[in-house]
């Protein structure tokens, strides 16, 4: 079992900065 990041948690990492910067 490889843990690797997916990508998907790129975009949620984003989705989260774009929302602290919408504060």
């Amino acid at each position: 079992m490889q843990e690797v990041f997916p990508p998907n948690a790129q975009i949620h990492i984003t989705l989260y900065g774009s929302s602290n910067l919408r504060t």
